[in-house]
């Protein structure tokens, strides 16, 4: 087996940019993988309404050596998430455990869904940028603001307002040299697309964190980072992709500190100051 990252959760997060026989494979795929591992080449085919060759490169272009392997893969990941939901089965049951263990999931697969020249080109630009701008709403608000405040601590310029009409206008009043960073679960949130669009033709950079591929925040912004949450249940999938996307902003956040140390530890050196009058 070559595949380079899990199957299941690259599946998800590429099916919006595929088409054709690719596409009707990878739903059937992520509809039933458990049926899948059990099945033959044919019988994929047929649930796909494909031929048999398009199940057999639909495999190699998913960078495996053939349809056995996709079964082996199938099998493994299946059982590891076969209990991901127990809530399901049993709601007044191990709520903690299951929220821990989706969680845990979801930031294994973080690790392996983000590109790492996506993620290196991103530091790079909140690390030499004037100015950042970051933005989100809904659930990816709080985060937005969160990853601002940090990246002040570290001596990066940077705000986060609180509302859709004040991301716009500050993304407007954006110019070259600086960035807009944007957060969003599915990518699709309509103040953030009009804070990104603003950014973009103020001139400044734009970058994404998001958990789909092929989302209208993918197609607007510069870099994207692709840190998709497991879908194994509805209830837990806006706590665990928020674990995920948290996750790429502590990285992203270690690396453009790294990126200019003296700067970053100047700048920690002046927020610790000024929170020692706060201390008792």
């Amino acid at each position: 087996m070559t595949a380079p990252r899990p199957l299941l959760p690259h599946l998800r997060t590429r099916l919006p940019l595929l088409g054709g026989s690719d596409r009707k494979i990878a739903e059937v795929v992520l509809r039933q993988p458990q049926d899948v591992v059990f099945w033959s080449v044919r019988e994929l085919a047929d649930a796909a309404g494909t031929a048999k060759s398009s199940v057999v490169r639909f495999c190699q272009g998913s960078g495996l050596r053939g349809f056995h392997d996709l079964k082996l893969i199938l099998a493994q990941e299946t059982a590891l998430a076969r209990e991901s939901d127990p809530l399901a089965h049993d709601p007044a049951g191990d709520v903690l455990g299951a929220v821990v263990r989706a969680g845990a999931e979801t930031l294994r697969d973080a690790a392996a869904t983000v590109q790492r020249s996506a993620f290196d080109a991103t530091a790079g630009l909140l690390a030499r940028a004037d100015a950042v701008l970051v933005v989100g709403g809904g659930g990816s608000g709080p985060l937005a603001q969160d990853a601002a405040q940090r990246l002040r601590v570290i001596g990066v310029r940077a705000a986060a307002p609180a509302d859709a009409p004040g991301q716009h206008v500050a993304a407007a009043l954006l110019s070259r040299g600086d960035a807009c960073l944007a957060i969003s679960h599915r990518g699709a949130t309509a103040g953030t697309l009009e804070a990104v669009a603003a950014a973009a033709d103020a001139g400044a950079a734009t970058a994404a964190i998001t958990s789909f591929a092929g989302s209208p925040l993918t197609g607007l912004a510069d870099h994207v980072l692709v840190a998709g949450a497991r879908a194994a249940s509805p209830r837990l999938a806006a706590l665990t992709s928020r674990l995920a996307h948290v996750a790429v902003l502590d990285a992203l956040l270690v690396a453009v500190a790294l990126r200019d140390e003296r700067r970053a530890a100047a700048a920690l050196a002046r927020a610790d100051a000024a929170l020692a009058a706060h201390r008792r």
